[in-house]
């Protein structure tokens, strides 16, 4: 599995659904070019690299909010600051998660290659096992985990900064309303 992907990949993961279509694609071309230049048929490579995306595009297709929801909680946050650290935290602790189970689903179809497959992709799996699963999959969550932080932190901070621009303006425009139905029954209770 490759660590670090793309940051379209990265960014298109985030609402996961339809968009879990790019990081699988770019996991489906990143495996069939390795396959390939390592001398399987172009066969093999397909098979192999289908297999791969397709466990890309399950995960994906998870939105941010359910893992990030699952993994970080659900705390409503006070500050805007508050605001942009939990949205970022979540995306980075739903990155980190998908990046983790996408690593040990890929690890698992190598292994299902290496026992099932044909001659030539059993040799070809064999060659692609880790030698430390766990170490290879801790650095793929650290990786997902800065990955998504990288992408949810600029996106939160323009989202909260400009819901709080909304909330001010409304506040003004209320205010403004207030005073305006205040001195117009001013004005009545005046005349009467």
């Amino acid at each position: 599995s490759d660590f670090l992907r793309t940051p379209l990949s990265t960014a298109a993961s985030v609402p996961g659904g339809p968009f879990a279509v790019i990081p699988a694609a770019s996991a489906y071309n990143q495996e069939y070019a390795r396959a390939r230049m390592e001398g399987q048929s172009p066969e093999a490579a397909d098979r192999r690299a289908r297999a791969m995306s397709s466990a890309e595009l399950l995960i994906s297709s998870v939105p941010t909010g359910r893992i990030g929801k699952a993994v970080a909680g659900r705390q409503m946050f006070d500050t805007v600051s508050q605001r942009i650290l939990g949205d970022t935290a979540k995306t980075a602790a739903k990155e980190s998660v998908s990046e983790g189970a996408t690593t040990l689903a890929q690890a698992g179809i190598n292994e299902g290659f290496a026992r099932f497959g044909t001659e030539e992709e059993r040799t070809y799996a064999e060659g692609q096992r880790s030698l430390d699963l766990w170490q290879d999959v801790r650095r793929s969550m650290a990786a997902g985990g800065f990955g998504g932080a990288a992408i949810q932190a600029p996106s939160s901070y323009f989202q909260v900064t400009a819901e709080a621009g909304r909330r001010a303006a409304d506040l003004e425009r209320g205010d403004a309303r207030y005073g305006q139905q205040a001195r117009s029954a001013g004005n009545k209770r005046i005349e009467e």
